[in-house]
């Protein structure tokens, strides 16, 4: 997933679109002026502008600023030696995000024979965690 120096393991984001937008502005968010314990906050914000960037442009920005980039741009190493981690959702978008919270993820029966199929299928499974309960 992603090209250059921003391909990343392609992965299956654990949130909506919506909630990794909201993480991601935290994440830069929390590195501003005033929170920043650690690094450089310039640097926090070239690495901020190079992964919203092109590749290409995202490398010639790095080494203009003397940022060294380890596995893909999630291990970043400044000029004095300071250390900086990005994940790779801030670095890349996902291949694929978690559905809605109210989309519905279970089959909508068809037809009245197969939600009495269904309706089994769930008494025999609740029946027998009752049973193991008892025991």
């Amino acid at each position: 997933m992603g090209e250059g120096i921003k391909k990343v393991k392609a992965f299956i984001c654990s949130l909506t679109k919506e909630k990794l937008e909201k993480y991601r502005k935290e994440f830069w968010g929390y590195y501003n002026e005033e929170t920043r314990i650690e690094g450089n906050p310039k640097i926090w914000k070239i690495l901020n502008q190079a992964c919203n960037v092109q590749p290409s442009e995202a490398e010639l920005l790095l080494s203009s600023n003397s940022i060294k980039i380890y596995q893909n741009m999630q291990i970043c190493i400044d000029s004095v030696g300071h250390l900086y981690k990005l994940p790779r959702s801030v670095i890349q978008d996902p291949k694929e995000y978690v559905k809605e919270e109210n989309e519905i993820s279970v089959p909508i029966p068809t037809s009245i024979r197969n939600l009495k199929v269904l309706l089994n299928i769930v008494k025999a499974s609740s029946s027998k965690r009752t049973r193991r309960n008892f025991f």
